[in-house]
This record gives C-alpha cells, sequence and structure tokens, in this order.
C-alpha cells in the first residue's frame, strides 16, 4: 500500500508491504506508526482484500485514539478514518466496496471482523480488461 504524507515533503510517498492472507495487527500497528510519524493524510491501498482490510484497519487506527483491536474486540467503535482509495489487483475480492475488515490478532490468534460507516473507502479502482476472468 502506498501512504502520502500531508505536507507534501521531501518524501511524499512511503510504502509498507507485507499484506498477507488473513492480515495480522503486527502490520497494521507498523502502519499506524509509520502514518503518523510521516505524517500521512491518505492511503492508497493496492491490491487484493488483506491489502485492502489493513489500509481500512489502518486509517481508523490512525484517525482514533487507544488501540485499534478494541473496535475488533467489540470494547468501542470507529468515530473516523483517514481517506481511503483503492486499487484493486483481483477478481471479486468484495473489500473494495464492503464497509467491514477482518484482523488476525497476534495475541491469541483470534480472527476477527469490524464493520462501520468508515469502512467504506472515498473510491475504488478496477479494470475489468485487467482482472483474469
Amino acid at each position: 500500500m502506498r501512504l502520502r504524507a500531508a505536507d507534501g515533503g521531501r518524501h511524499p510517498f512511503h510504502s509498507l508491504g507485507g499484506a498477507v492472507p488473513n492480515p495480522r495487527t503486527s502490520l497494521v500497528y507498523e502502519g499506524i506508526a509509520l502514518c503518523r510519524k510521516g505524517n500521512v493524510g491518505f492511503l492508497l491501498a493496492v491490491g487484493e482484500g488483506s491489502a485492502i482490510g489493513s489500509a481500512k484497519t489502518i486509517g481508523c487506527g490512525v484517525a482514533n485514539e487507544g488501540d485499534v483491536w478494541d473496535f475488533y474486540d467489540y470494547k468501542r467503535k470507529a468515530s473516523a478514518r483517514m481517506p481511503l482509495g483503492v486499487i484493486l489487483t483481483t477478481a471479486a475480492a468484495g473489500s473494495e466496496m464492503s464497509d467491514s475488515s477482518v484482523i488476525t490478532g497476534e495475541e491469541g490468534k483470534v480472527k476477527r471482523g469490524y464493520g462501520s460507516d468508515f469502512g467504506r473507502p472515498e473510491f475504488a479502482v478496477m479494470n475489468p480488461e485487467l482482472q483474469p476472468f
């Protein structure tokens, strides 16, 4: 995923790779820290469902105080999310349109979903001619 610095400084983009099936909280926490340190103002998820879900979670983690896992543990609800765009690279992920994401917590290896109005990206791009139908 590409992370755009809000200040447009010398390093206006940051990359964070490593999204895997059943995306992990470790990548999410790394992304949250990178966004905060790099003054990131926009997320662009490039990939499939795991990359998109990770970006949704990172966006909520940056925009809300406290531990982002609390949303997946149903302790509280998100009140905001960073702006997010999606470039879908695989057919039929569904994450590009849904209001939810699924993340696997490292501790206890618990896989949980969370849905909210902040789950839908501002835009999603998919070129059907490039999809393996």
